[in-house]
């Protein structure tokens, strides 16, 4: 048994340090034994490559050390693979993601069951025109305790080529200025466009570059499906949670959006901070602290939704933008049935009268508003306090 570890050894590892003794079996692997140097300007793609396909093949975890940062291109992800305490860097002119999964539709492979636990990836923004962090087109993923920073693209991008079968933990994360750096931008932070048992929760997504800040996104790709979502307790500044089913043929189904803290982008064109469309099944918003971008319509968008439960939430909405005609804290478009209760909305206007707590549009009918508390709050958008404070038109 013993020479048989060994030989597979020998033919996997190729270059690595042959002063580098052999790990105990069951313990955790070093990049340093497959020849990676980890002092942040070495090119460390092929050595980190070597160890991850050594760890896919002996299902033993790969570690890595506080001192040590590996400066890479892409790295492809392999099946039954743990990376523990890894830091990386992605190489200037890489233009792809650090860590990843090709598109199985582009000829990758299946795989499944990783875990990235307590990484620290630099994305290097400033030195590539596209790409990010981690691209996982896998099954039965768990990202916990990352550090993140400067994607271009998006921290965390799960279930491209998973038309509604990957199991997804995103726990526990912290991404810091995804997206390009200019005032539009569609990629963020946490994005899933297929999978089914979705649990997104304690993840922070912050954006102080004047990138716009897509703190989660769940957008299933044309013809797939995410299902069965929990999005919980994570804080978005400077950014928005969408739920959207938009592409033909796209399905989201089963959504709860709770206890999380989003704040809006701050400026011209951003959308409204928490919006959710075209989900079917269930959908749930309870516990959420919201404060819309000053300059749109509404800090929540609901839109063509049936029997959405909307409880116990905490919305603002500063509504600053001189071309909206109303200024809305939670906007009901096309939703049919559900109940929105027990919420508390603070609205400004910029001119009366423009302001309401919460306003039906489209075809939405049948909804039981229970009791809401909203107001007009002169801090938001002095000096037009004038307008309606209904809970309704």
């Amino acid at each position: 048994m013993l020479v048989a570890l060994v030989a597979v050894t020998v033919a996997v590892d190729g270059a690595r340090d042959p002063g580098t003794s052999e790990p105990a079996e069951g313990a955790s692997l070093d990049p340093a034994s497959f020849g990676a140097v980890g002092d942040g300007r070495t090119d460390d793609t092929a050595a980190l490559q070597r160890a991850v396909d050594a760890a896919s093949t002996r299902r033993r975890p790969l570690a890595g050390r506080a001192d040590r940062t590996y400066l890479v291109g892409s790295v492809a992800m392999r099946s039954h693979v743990t990376l523990t305490g890894i830091r990386l860097k992605l190489k200037d002119g890489t233009n792809d993601y650090a860590l990843k999964v090709p598109y199985t539709y582009k000829g990758g492979k299946r795989v499944t069951d990783v875990r990235i636990r307590d990484c620290r990836i630099d994305a290097n923004k400033a030195n590539n025109s596209e790409g990010g962090a981690i691209l996982l087109n896998a099954y039965d993923v768990e990202i916990s305790g990352c550090r993140i920073a400067n994607p271009v693209e998006a921290c965390i991008l799960l279930g491209d080529g998973v038309p509604g079968n990957g199991k997804f933990l995103v726990e526990g994360n912290r991404c810091d200025n995804p997206g390009l750096n200019s005032p539009r931008n569609y990629w963020g932070a946490i994005g899933i466009t297929g999978g089914k048992g979705v649990i997104i929760r304690n993840n922070v997504a912050v954006s102080t570059d004047g990138a716009q800040n897509y703190g989660v996104d769940i957008e299933p790709n044309r013809d797939w499906r995410v299902e069965d979502v929990i999005i919980e307790n994570n804080t978005v500044i400077n950014g928005t949670v969408a739920v959207t089913a938009d592409l033909p043929g796209a399905v989201v189904r089963n959504v709860v959006v709770r206890d999380n803290r989003i704040k809006g982008y701050p400026a011209s064109g951003a959308g409204a901070a928490l919006r959710v469309r075209g989900v079917t099944g269930s959908v749930r918003l309870t516990g959420n602290r919201v404060a819309g971008p000053p300059h749109t319509n509404a800090a929540v968008w609901l839109a063509q939704l049936v029997g959405p439960m909307v409880e116990d939430n905490d919305v603002t909405s500063p509504a600053l933008h001189l071309a909206s005609p109303r200024n809305v804290g939670i906007l009901l478009e096309d939703v049919q049935g559900g109940t929105v209760r027990d919420n508390r909305v603070r609205v400004g206007g910029p001119r009366p009268p423009s302001a309401s707590g919460i306003v039906e549009r489209g075809t939405t009918a049948g909804i039981d508003y229970g009791e809401n508390r909203v107001s007009l709050d002169a801090s938001l958008a002095a000096p037009y306090l004038e307008g309606p404070t209904t809970t309704r038109r």
